[in-house]
This record gives C-alpha cells, sequence and structure tokens, in this order.
C-alpha cells in the first residue's frame, strides 16, 4: 500500500516537472488554437496541476526597517554626520587661531626687523665730517679750519661722492640759506676706501681768505646794502659713501657757521647750524 502511495506522488511530480514551460497567455492562446470552430459557445477547463502550469510568484515586499543592514546604514550616516560637524568646528577654531595670531606675528616680524636693523647699523660705516682748528703760526687771530670726512662705524666705507664746500653768507641760516640745498660737486672725484677709525682731509675753509672776503663786501654792497657785521660765514656740503658690500647708498649733509663773538677764543669756531634739510644722514 505504502509502495503504491509512494509511485503516486512519483508520478504526479514526474509530470509536473515535465509540464509545458510557457507562460499562461501563451499557454491559453494554443488551446485556443487547437479547439475546433464552433460559433456555440465552448467551456474549456483547464487543469493547472495537470498542465504544469507554474504558480504565481510572490510579489516583493518592500523593507520593513528594521533589518541589520539598513541599521547599520543609519549608525555609519550618523557617525559620519558627527565628524563633519567635530571638523568644520576644529577647522574654524583654527581659522580663529590663525586670525589672532597675526597681529602678534606682525608684531614680532616688527621686532625682528627693527634689530636686524639695529644690527646692521651697528655693523654699518658712519661717514661724517670733522672740523679741526689750525691755529695761526703767526699768533694772529685768524684761524683756518680743515673739514675732514671721517669713519666713526664699525664697517669700512667707500666714499662715492663728494660735493665742494661751499662758503655764503647770510644774517641767520635756519632761514636764509635756500631749501633745497645746492650743492657743487667735486671735478674729477674718484672713490675713496675709507677705513674705520679713519679719515682724510676734504678742503680748508678760511674766513680770511681775500676771495671769500671780497664775496662778503659784494653781498653787503649790494642792492640792498647791509651791516658787515650782521653776516655770518656759513659752509656746507654733502658726502655719499657705500659699504662695499650691497647696492645701499648713505649719505651725510653738514652745515657748520662761523661763530666768532667769543674774545676768549680769537678768531672763534665752527659749530653745526643751518635748517635741518642741511644737517641730514642716513
Amino acid at each position: 500500500m505504502k509502495f503504491t502511495v509512494f509511485a503516486v506522488m512519483a508520478a504526479i511530480t514526474w509530470n509536473l516537472a515535465q509540464g509545458p514551460k510557457q507562460s499562461p497567455a501563451a499557454h491559453k492562446k494554443a488551446v485556443t488554437q487547437q479547439a475546433q470552430p464552433n460559433p456555440s459557445p465552448v467551456t474549456v477547463v483547464i487543469d493547472n496541476a495537470q498542465r504544469g502550469e507554474p504558480a504565481q510568484a510572490a510579489k516583493p515586499e518592500s523593507p520593513s526597517g528594521d533589518t541589520s543592514p539598513e541599521w547599520a546604514l543609519v549608525i555609519v550616516g550618523i557617525v559620519t554626520f558627527l565628524v563633519i560637524g567635530w571638523q568644520s568646528l576644529e577647522t574654524r577654531r583654527s581659522a580663529d587661531a590663525v586670525k589672532e595670531s597675526v597681529p602678534h606675528q606682525k608684531t614680532a616680524a616688527d621686532a625682528a626687523f627693527l634689530n636686524a636693523q639695529a644690527l646692521i647699523n651697528f655693523e654699518r660705516p658712519w661717514v661724517m665730517i670733522q672740523i679741526e682748528r689750525i691755529p695761526n703760526k703767526a699768533g694772529k687771530a685768524t684761524p683756518t679750519f680743515l673739514a675732514k670726512v671721517f669713519n666713526y662705524g664699525k664697517g669700512p666705507a667707500h666714499v662715492t661722492e663728494c660735493s665742494k664746500v661751499t662758503i655764503d653768507f647770510c644774517r641767520n641760516p635756519k632761514i636764509d640759506l635756500p631749501i633745497p640745498p645746492i650743492y657743487t660737486p667735486q671735478d674729477n672725484w674718484r672713490r675713496r676706501f675709507l677705513a674705520p677709525k679713519d679719515s682724510f682731509p676734504l678742503e680748508i675753509i678760511n674766513p680770511w681768505d681775500e676771495d671769500v672776503k671780497a664775496k662778503k663786501y659784494n653781498l653787503a654792497f649790494g642792492d640792498q646794502p647791509i651791516n658787515l657785521m650782521e653776516f655770518v660765514l656759513v659752509a656746507y656740503g654733502k658726502i655719499e659713501y657705500s659699504d662695499g658690500m650691497s647696492n645701499k647708498t648713505y649719505s651725510t649733509a653738514f652745515c657748520f657757521m662761523h661763530e666768532n663773538v667769543r674774545f676768549s677764543e680769537m678768531g672763534g669756531y665752527l659749530i653745526p647750524d643751518g635748517p635741518s634739510v642741511y644737517n641730514e644722514y642716513c
């Protein structure tokens, strides 16, 4: 009995496996074509079980949202959002820190520049004019004055340009001298080397020279006569030099007035005077 039931089930299974593989629509069309033409209505009964028509496939269901992979994506999204927010916050903090540090950096840069400039000024040459008073050998109160170019700095200097010492007369050098100054260049001046703490003579200034006195008289007795006692002698000029290593050029302007009012020092002295532009150095 059991063997018979088993055989029947096997036969049904084999029949299902050997059934037509075509779709239900195609199967119905084939059955219709095989039917005899008859105007009267014909009822066709199709046994799906016998014909082996495949059962209708189950419709896919939408995800319910409780599966593990979907929860993992949600967690990854939350973590990514938190990381991006943290990075944005740190970026803003870094930008604020940089913005706050800019004034301090500028201050530090200015301090470094001033220190470097101070070091350069400490080591650079400083060329100035020295005035040496030379007494009259005969004992007269008519001394002369020697203008010397002296290097006070710690570095050597190369004197590239040097004007003549201009002699002029005026009442008040601070007011009467022309601005800007007018300098007369030296004829055939050659570049000269000047070691630190060394000097060389530039020119003799002699207030008692006949040409100097003639110039004074011409000014005093010109179109507008002026008392000779109101005139003072002024000597001025300008030198330019470099340190020999860089392209930077330094300059020193000088202006001296002959002071002859102290009887204890007959012949007087040359003292710095004139407008500031006549005594600039850099």
